[in-house]
């Protein structure tokens, strides 16, 4: 699974709703849409779907979600560190070099 069908799994199991999960992902509803039907044909327990215009979460969709959440939330703590640990960088670099 790659990291924009684990955001694009979690965003919507956690929205409940395909338009509102793609406006935090920046997306069309129809990229979240694609991308779950591409998760569909991957894997045995169906993702959210968009019936009745509503995601419902089945158990095994739920335990999915709950299984890949913990995972998802320690790597955007990582990025957002990284990124304060670069923000944080201040001064001026000095290169030098000698020719021979």
């Amino acid at each position: 699974m790659k990291r924009y069908e684990t955001e694009t799994f979690i965003t919507p199991a956690g929205e409940l709703h395909f338009a509102r999960a793609a406006e935090r992902l920046h997306v069309s509803p129809g990229r979240v849409s694609q991308t779950i039907k591409a998760l569909e044909r991957q894997m045995v327990a169906r993702c959210p779907s968009a019936a009745s215009r509503r995601v419902a979460l089945t158990t095994a969709r739920r335990q999915l979600r709950d299984d890949l959440l913990p995972a998802y939330q320690q790597i955007q703590r990582a990025v957002a560190n990284a990124r304060d640990a670069y923000a944080s960088v201040r001064g001026v670099l000095r290169i030098g070099f000698t020719a021979p």
